[in-house]
């Protein structure tokens, strides 16, 4: 049964290359170096994900997110303990890793709760104990985090810190592969194997139980019209603010937002009619994320403002 350590760290999506060409980066750097916790967690995105210069650097990533983490930013928080745990930009520190995770886990980041996993399971950088192993994968697991989920499962099947249950193990693979969990189906396969009639029939019914009861929702479509003000001052922050609220007026009254999206917004994605494609928990500034995943399938947001500017957001699936 495979097991999985994943990079974990949040990928770049259309509205991190909106930051880059159309907010001043400048003042993005200026809010970051004047302590802003959020804004020195984003300049560590922009480095990991190479949005500056012409490749990713890892150093100057660890370098922002250890200023955000030390602030208690979440995501930085989390983000460092991977660059930590292996080894990017930074020699491994298994101790400070821990000490990262742990903190972000605290904040509700269960994909650092599976890291926590992962650590006692394999004796990083501190005793191996399967017992506290399967304690901080199903805290995760029960949260929808599905690498713990698989995690999870995988030691109910050999008995490792759990009981042995072949039953309780296929459970929780099943809701990792719904998930898309990469090594969740193949463990399916080889288990089902292993089992009884029987015992797959119970496992199929629980693993649908448990489906309903911890796969949260993690994924939806959206479009973004974006709106950048001219400088951090605030007559040009009021004066992109009072613009967007115009343009909104203009979607709320019939508007069709691709639309409008491709004539208003400062985004590269107004080509595509502002659409971001599918968007998961844990990717966007937490003032996005909280209003996008707030709406319901074609509901519009209010006017969201972040690092960048400001967004009006409507979901599509």
């Amino acid at each position: 049964m495979k097991m999985n350590i994943r990079c974990g760290l949040i990928p770049a999506l259309a509205i991190l290359a909106c930051s880059v060409q159309a907010q001043d980066l400048d003042a993005l750097r200026n809010r970051a170096e004047g302590g802003d916790a959020t804004a020195q967690s984003y300049m560590g995105l922009l480095y990991h994900n190479g949005f500056i210069g012409d490749a990713p650097d890892y150093k100057q990533a660890v370098q922002w997110w250890e200023k955000a983490a030390q602030q208690g930013d979440p995501a930085a928080q989390y983000n460092l303990g991977v660059l930590l745990f292996n080894g990017t930009g930074t020699p491994v520190d298994y101790k400070a890793a821990f000490k990262w995770f742990i903190q972000a886990a605290k904040q509700g980041r269960h994909d650092a709760a599976n890291y926590i996993g992962l650590m006692y399971e394999g004796g990083k950088g501190l005793p191996q104990d399967l017992t506290k192993a399967a304690k901080w994968y199903r805290m995760a697991a029960e949260q929808g985090e599905a690498d713990a989920q698989n995690n999870l499962g995988v030691l109910y099947i050999n008995g490792n810190g759990v009981p042995q249950d072949l039953v309780e193990g296929y459970a929780w693979i099943h809701v990792a592969a719904i998930l898309l969990q990469k090594n969740a189906k193949q463990n399916m396969e080889v288990l089902a194997d292993m089992m009884t009639p029987e015992q797959l029939a119970r496992a199929r019914a629980k693993g649908k139980a448990y489906a309903e009861a911890y796969i949260p929702v993690k994924r939806i479509r959206i479009q973004h019209l974006l709106i950048v003000p001219d400088s951090q001052e605030s007559q040009d922050l009021a004066r992109a603010r009072n613009r967007a609220i115009s343009i909104r007026h203009k979607i709320i009254a019939g508007a069709p937002f691709g639309d409008v999206a491709r004539e208003y917004s400062d985004c590269p994605s107004k080509d595509k009619g502002g659409d971001l494609g599918y968007v998961v928990r844990g990717v966007m500034q937490p003032a996005f994320e909280a209003a996008a995943f707030a709406l319901n399938v074609d509901d519009t947001s209010d006017i969201v403002q972040t690092t960048q500017g400001y967004h009006i957001i409507k979901r599509t699936e």
